[in-house]
């Protein structure tokens, strides 16, 4: 839904989601920041009562450089085609503080190769 090459990116009080993708992708020098956001698939009913339960791939990607803080911020329903709630990988880095990840099929929080994330007073 979202691909950021870069910058600094912020959300407050926002939900971003996608169905049978990755919500937000961030590659490069990119720095992302969720407050008290939503990320993730469609549960039932959240697009309208005609709308499936459809999930994510992945609700947040990092890759490269990038970085992301989430704080009091629900991950949930993904995990189609063994995506991950949050899928950290290369040189990325994350930081969750206070964060629900439910729902999630494959799994809430995947690392690969040399990422790196710090998760303080979250319910997986």
């Amino acid at each position: 839904c979202m691909r950021a090459l870069g910058g600094s990116w912020s959300f407050s009080r926002s939900g971003i989601h996608c169905g049978g993708h990755q919500c937000i992708s961030a590659v490069g020098n990119t720095s992302l920041a969720f407050l008290s956001c939503t990320l993730g698939g469609f549960p039932p009913g959240l697009a309208g009562k005609s709308r499936m339960k459809r999930p994510a791939t992945d609700a947040l990607f990092l890759a490269a450089n990038s970085s992301a803080s989430l704080t009091n911020t629900t991950v949930s329903f993904t995990g189609l085609m063994h995506g991950a709630g949050v899928y950290v990988r290369d040189a990325a880095r994350a930081v969750l503080k206070h964060c629900c990840l439910r729902n999630n099929r494959a799994c809430a929080l995947a690392v690969a190769g040399a990422g790196h994330v710090s998760a303080y007073n979250c319910l997986f």
